[in-house]
């Protein structure tokens, strides 16, 4: 059980770290990325939130799903964002 947690966490700061890097090279905005990072960081604890709420263990299945909503949530904040200010800049 240790080793999933300790994957969970080392998963999570990999896939967190390449989220910053993809959207701060897509956006070209700081301001973008940092939200966006936000953004995310808030998706994920609402993710494990839910797991907590219903009992679930953190097993693989949570696991794949933690990660997997990182990636989710990278497409869905960078548009937000990125129309967002596109829109106050026009």
């Amino acid at each position: 059980m240790r080793e999933v947690i300790r994957g969970t966490y080392t998963s999570l700061i990999f896939s967190m770290l390449f989220a910053f890097v993809v959207l701060l090279l897509t956006s070209g905005n700081v301001f973008i990325t940092l939200y966006a990072m936000l953004t995310i960081i808030f998706i994920i604890a609402d993710t494990v939130a839910i797991f907590v709420l219903c009992g679930w263990e953190l097993n693989i299945l949570e696991t794949i799903i933690i990660i997997m909503s990182v990636g989710l949530s990278v497409d869905f904040s960078k548009k937000i964002f990125y129309y967002y200010f596109l829109k106050i800049n026009i």
